[in-house]
């Protein structure tokens, strides 16, 4: 990794600076200067969602005003992932940046606040320029359906299929119209929107953990039968994000072709950027917890992609789409 770090933050530098440039029509000025119309105490990016976003797997992990020790909580937020993006970007432009991502959330914990914590919700508002964020993973039961195939794999008698097709009746549950016509995902996202009107929404989906075909060069604590419906369903549900976000006018940003070559599992030649089942006996970090989620070079490539994404984003204007009462 620290062969190509350097160009990596170059690159990241040269992406986030154009994106200044696109997000604040500062071109020829200095990144921190305030511009016309900055409302008070200056804009603010915002991290929010489920341990995807809140940097799980890659310490160390750092406290947020208001939200405490995410150490200490089990939120466990990382400086790597959506937050280096974020804190790339602050080094630009000057914006407070604040990560209220909580490892483990679902949408219903985001809204509410989770191990303790504030809803992450309070953290947006007018002065919100960009907002990251992940989530939907747990809602559909990923820890359970991990633990469930890895402990069928290991020949200890949980069903991997029953929790999969548990998940797809979640699934369901959380993409599909409820009364009124709007599924819970939708809301949830109408709800970021109202509450941070200024914003860039950014919304990372799941990269795929397994490769395509069965053939891994290294032992996998799935097993590859489980790989291909696995997979699916994070299509599927990668899908279904994007296709709520973008109705939303949002800016969704995949991470399918990202990790291609570098997911939990992978061939010869390949390197993998998530980990798989991993627990050190004393490890301060609570790295029982790791598994399955990026390592520091997977979280350095989320951040990367968001970096390329930021340009296209603009604050949301959804035609036809009324407020949430």
């Amino acid at each position: 990794m620290s062969l190509w770090l350097p160009s990596w933050r170059r690159a990241v530098c040269l992406t986030a600076l154009v994106a200044l440039f696109a997000v604040t029509g500062l071109a020829g000025a200095s990144p921190a200067r305030a511009a016309p119309g900055v409302p008070a105490g200056g804009w603010q990016i915002v991290t929010m969602g489920d341990s995807y976003s809140s940097g799980e797997g890659a310490p160390p992990f750092r406290s947020t005003p208001g939200y405490g020790d995410s150490y200490a909580s089990g939120c466990h937020r990382s400086p790597w992932g959506h937050a280096g993006f974020a804190a790339t970007l602050s080094a630009w432009t000057g914006w407070d940046q604040a990560n209220v991502a909580c490892s483990g959330a679902g949408v219903q914990d985001v809204v509410d606040g989770y191990r303790g914590e504030p809803s992450q919700l309070d953290a947006l508002g007018p002065r919100t320029r960009v907002v990251t964020l992940s989530v939907g993973g747990n809602d559909v039961g990923f820890t359970t359906i991990m633990a469930a195939c890895v402990l069928q794999t290991l020949r200890l008698g949980i069903a991997c299929a029953t929790e999969l097709a548990r998940a797809e009746t979640a699934l369901r549950e959380l993409t599909s119209p409820q009364p009124g016509g709007v599924s819970r995902l939708e809301a949830f996202y109408r709800d970021v929107l109202t509450r941070a009107p200024n914003a860039r929404l950014l919304v990372t989906g799941y990269p795929l953990l397994f490769p395509t075909s069965a053939d891994a060069a290294q032992p996998c604590f799935v097993a590859p039968r489980y790989w291909a419906t696995i997979n699916d369903l994070t299509v599927r549900g990668n899908a279904l994000i994007r296709q709520t976000v973008e109705r939303l006018g949002g800016t969704y940003v995949d991470l399918e072709p990202t990790f291609r070559g570098h997911g939990a599992c992978v061939r010869a030649g390949e390197t993998p950027w998530i980990w798989q089942v991993i627990g050190i006996p004393g490890d301060i970090w609570g790295t029982g917890n790791f598994s399955f989620h990026p390592t520091a070079a997977g979280q350095l490539a989320i951040a990367g992609a968001l970096g390329r994404a930021l340009p296209r984003a603009r604050v949301p204007q959804p035609a036809g789409v009324a407020p949430l009462p």
